[in-house]
């Protein structure tokens, strides 16, 4: 079956009443989280799981063109959630693309209303912006120019993020070394 994406005209994204409940769950996960707590999260959220592979997979149940959120789970523990809050456009559509930029924007500011004000923020290459929670995680918002992709961390992640982003990297990493 062929991917439906949408288009400039089609294109939706989730309101902040849309964000509200889900991230009233998210944001009450304690770190470490178990991965036996990984169907309970996901009934919380009203979600359906679809199957278990190297990730758990759920159904997000929204009205977009892509509805997984895949539950990262390594070594038994709950890492990583992510999940799209908006349609996905074909990357060759650029009325489409531009749609999703002009959309980012909006969905940080319903995302700030319910969390509060942004912890980081990314511009250049890779734009997203970060909440820290109060359970040491952390919620990502990031523009992945198709479309707008939701990420909770968990406490580990987000501390290594953190790190990176007040301690300069550049001595560890070398784009020649690839």
């Amino acid at each position: 079956m062929p991917k439906e994406y949408a288009t400039a005209e089609t294109f939706r994204r989730i309101t902040a009443d849309q964000l509200q409940p889900i991230l009233d769950v998210l944001i009450k996960i304690e770190w470490p989280c178990s991965a036996t707590q990984i169907p309970h999260i996901i009934e919380r959220l009203g979600w359906v799981h679809k199957k278990d592979m190297v990730d758990a997979v759920a159904d997000t149940r929204l009205s977009l063109n892509r509805t997984s959120g895949e539950f990262s789970r390594p070594h038994g523990e709950f890492r990583r959630l992510g999940f799209p809050v908006s349609d996905y456009v074909n990357e060759d559509d650029t009325t489409a693309l531009k749609a999703v930029r002009d959309a980012f924007p909006l969905a940080v500011l319903d995302v700030e209303s319910i969390l509060g004000p942004r912890s980081f923020e990314e511009s250049g290459d890779s734009i997203g912006v970060a909440w820290d929670l109060e359970s040491g995680g952390r919620f990502r918002l990031d523009c992945i120019d198709i479309g707008l992709q939701a990420r909770l961390l968990a406490r580990d992640l987000a501390d290594a993020e953190r790190f990176e982003e007040t301690h300069d990297m550049s001595e560890f990493y070398n784009d020649d070394d690839e």
